[in-house]
């Protein structure tokens, strides 16, 4: 686990421990969130894992150019 990960769940369940369980929270899990299913969305679902160390494969910067007619 890199350490945003370990950073960002204690934020998450910072909120749920103060029971502010509305957004970021509650897109984790479907129902109530509590401690045990705010854990569980980031150890086993896709919000826990660091991009940086995972199998992310997008491009992280763009460059546009635009012109004007």
């Amino acid at each position: 686990m890199c350490r945003r990960d370990i950073q960002l769940s204690s934020v998450y369940l910072n909120r749920v421990a103060m029971d502010q369980i509305s957004w970021p929270v509650s897109p984790l899990i479907d129902g109530i969130p509590d401690i045990e299913n705010v854990t569980e969305a980031l150890t086993c679902g896709p919000y826990g894992k660091c991009v940086y160390e995972s199998d992310n494969d997008v491009c992280d910067n763009q460059v546009c150019t635009t012109t004007s007619l």
